[in-house]
């Protein structure tokens, strides 16, 4: 693992560890790629509110990723890929194995509040059962 030294190369790090594309996350932000790609980059920076939604994203609140990004050893305990895994499985077993729609559907789910998960929950089981009655 080399040494990681910026904002943008731990964003790659975390966003390639929960098997998301660039897309998925900028899908997520409600920004366009190319400004998610700037970030990673190193030519431009997300602001603080950008960073609270990037964390939730990554399954994490935002003092964990400020610990992160003032100390990038914390969060190098395993190696992740060069890139997302593009191969999509019928039954997945981890998000890399999902679809980029499926990915970008779980970080937008990771940015709701509690009652707009249950929503949404609530939503898909009906849909299901609609299907499969």
């Amino acid at each position: 693992m080399e040494k990681m030294t910026s904002l943008g190369d731990i964003l790659r790090y975390l966003r390639l560890g929960c098997g998301l594309t660039q897309q998925a996350m900028a899908d997520a932000l409600h920004i366009n790629r190319a400004t998610y790609s700037y970030y990673e980059l190193g030519k431009t920076q997300p602001d603080y509110l950008q960073l609270v939604k990037i964390a939730q994203v990554f399954g994490m609140d935002f003092e964990t990723l400020f610990r992160a990004l003032a100390d990038p050893e914390c969060i190098c305990s395993r190696e992740v890929s060069v890139r997302a895994p593009k191969k999509v499985f019928l039954r997945p077993e981890t998000l890399g194995q999902l679809s980029s729609d499926e990915k970008s559907l779980i970080a937008l789910y990771r940015l709701c509040d509690e009652g707009g998960k249950m929503e949404i929950s609530r939503t898909v089981k009906a849909a299901h059962k609609s299907i499969h009655t």
